[in-house]
């Protein structure tokens, strides 16, 4: 945490004291009266994922207190902009005893909700003594933690005992948490969540506004590049500068997953030579004449991607070329836009091989066959509307774990002074 940007920067602005249990008088005012509903999403994906459960519940219950919490600075950017005004979003405390012990006392929770599958001992442990429910929701298991937890499985068999309810993705996801050693009548499968994110009722007014405030437009193609990681940006840049031989009017939206690195792509980008400018940079007060001119645009901003995947014409979906494990396909195919990721989806292998199965996106093994499958997607624009449609298609067809999660936590939760 003190050496990674991501972390570093989240212990400012009273972050630091939030990790060890320590809150301001003014956040401990706030937290102060009933009972809270405590949900823990650790990163970007995670707070993305639980919105259509915390509306629902929000609609349902408008008196409900919500406190969520994150690990990571993105994370917390993210939170705060869709959550902050329904209640207080913190960092989550570090599993240590005295930590957990401060923030519990000071958050009150009736119950903590885990986004996916967040294993924190001590955390568990101490909800479990005081007879706080601990509920994991939108639960899964990648092949690479379950080889992992594998390993000490006898210590994760006592821990998920902690747990009150398992809320699992998949069938696989729930053999998976059941041969770590959670009891079976505990586990449930709901889906996923991020299958429930609908499309925004003004979608046509964002588009029609990014256009404008990104100086595009609207016949002009985008190439959306998101979630990038180190070693991609070399290989989506290469493939981009072959696609600008036949489309040299293709704007690229390159957006990292880490902002720590931006300095890093910011050299990659001098080294193409191609005017670029970062996303920030742009607004509707932004020097007009320097617009048209970027054929690059470098996302610093957070909790933008999703909506800016509303302008492609194509998406590459990133930590999939590089060994990381991938990132969520399911937000570009909200737009219907065709998708184009690589062989390393661990994280979201599911997802992945359905989507493809669907006809919604491409496989592509390299830097070569980025730039191939992208010109093919480029020069076909009824081979796009097909992908995008099935893509979308699978959205629809797998619709209901919000409502099934609901279920279960209204089931399953005492009242919180509802």
């Amino acid at each position: 945490m003190l050496y990674r940007g991501k972390y570093r920067r989240s212990l400012d602005n009273g972050g630091l004291g939030q990790r060890f249990g320590i809150f301001s008088p003014e956040v401990k005012r706030r937290f102060a009266g009933r009972r809270c509903l405590w949900l823990h999403a650790v990163s970007v994906g995670e707070v993305a994922a639980v919105e259509p459960l915390v509306k629902v519940v929000r609609e349902r219950y408008p008196r409900l207190r919500l406190v969520v919490s994150t690990v990571t600075e993105t994370g917390n950017g993210l939170a705060q902009k869709l959550y902050g005004k329904m209640g207080e979003v913190i960092y989550f405390p570090l599993d240590f005893d005295f930590a957990i012990r401060r923030a519990v006392e000071a958050i009150n929770p009736a119950a903590l909700v885990i986004a996916e599958t967040e294993i924190w001992p001590n955390t568990l442990r101490y909800l479990h003594q005081k007879g706080i429910p601990a509920i994991i929701i939108n639960g899964r298991i990648s092949n690479r933690s379950f080889r992992n937890y594998l390993l000490v499985r006898k210590f994760i068999g006592h821990v998920l005992n902690y747990v009150s309810k398992f809320c699992m993705q998949t069938d696989i996801d729930a053999e998976k948490i059941q041969s770590l050693g959670a009891d079976p009548d505990r586990v449930m499968v709901a889906g996923n969540l991020k299958f429930d994110r609908q499309p925004k009722v003004n979608c046509k007014e964002i588009i029609q506004r990014l256009q404008a405030e990104l100086c595009l437009r609207p016949e002009r193609p985008v190439w959306v590049a998101g979630s990038t990681h180190s070693g991609e940006e070399e290989m989506v840049l290469a493939a981009y500068k072959g696609c600008l031989r036949r489309y040299p009017e293709l704007m690229l939206i390159l957006a990292p997953r880490h902002p720590e690195r931006l300095p890093r792509v910011e050299a990659l980008l001098e080294e193409t030579k191609l005017p670029w400018v970062r996303r920030s940079h742009l607004s509707p007060s932004a020097s007009a004449s320097a617009k048209p001119r970027a054929k690059i645009i470098l996302l610093d901003t957070v909790g933008e991607l999703s909506e800016l995947y509303g302008l492609a014409t194509v998406v590459f979906v990133g930590g999939s070329l590089v060994p990381t494990g991938g990132h969520n396909v399911l937000e570009p195919a909200l737009w219907k836009a065709p998708i184009l990721f690589g062989p390393y989806m661990d994280n979201f292998q599911q997802i992945a091989d359905r989507i493809k199965g669907a006809g919604g996106a491409w496989e592509v093994q390299n830097s070569k066959e980025l730039e191939e499958k992208a010109r093919q997607l480029l020069a076909d624009p009824k081979l796009r509307t097909e992908m995008g449609e099935a893509a979308y298609g699978l959205l629809e067809k797998n619709r209901g774990a919000t409502q099934r999660t609901l279920k279960l936590l209204e089931n399953h939760l005492p009242q919180i002074g509802l």
